[in-house]
């Protein structure tokens, strides 16, 4: 009776003690981002359409994915998309017609947080040629 109260505590013990050891596995993975399109530095001219597609994802979950496009590094965006996330994979699929007659850059920023705090961002380069 005796060894199997002390078999018990021991078995006990080395479970607890195991258990305290082991870590939380640790997510040191930035999220990727995928450009489909546009392709880096495109030329456009007026009336052409900006078509865009990027696909985030991530090993674990994304916390946000965010797309501004600058026209001539412009404060205000032409177009500006944040989304708050909990899933693996996200895709932006918008477009942007060229209203501009003059010629001007474009720029294509993008960025991704995952839950675990992980940041990854891009940036693409376009110019419009004015008409």
């Amino acid at each position: 009776m005796m060894n199997t109260k002390f078999i018990t505590i021991v078995l006990l013990s080395f479970v607890l003690i195991t258990n305290a050891c082991v870590k939380d596995e640790i997510d040191n993975d930035k999220p990727n981002i995928e450009i489909i399109r546009p392709k880096n530095h495109d030329e456009y001219k007026l009336g052409d359409t900006i078509f865009m597609k990027i696909k985030f994802t991530d090993n674990k979950e994304l916390k946000s994915a965010s797309l501004q496009l600058m026209a001539d590094g412009a404060l205000t965006p032409e177009i500006e998309i944040k989304k708050e996330l909990s899933q693996n994979v996200f895709e932006i699929d918008t477009f942007f017609i060229i209203w501009r007659d003059d010629p001007f850059d474009i720029d294509l920023s993008l960025e991704a947080f995952d839950k675990s705090g992980n940041v990854r961002s891009k940036l693409q380069h376009s110019h419009c040629n004015g008409s």
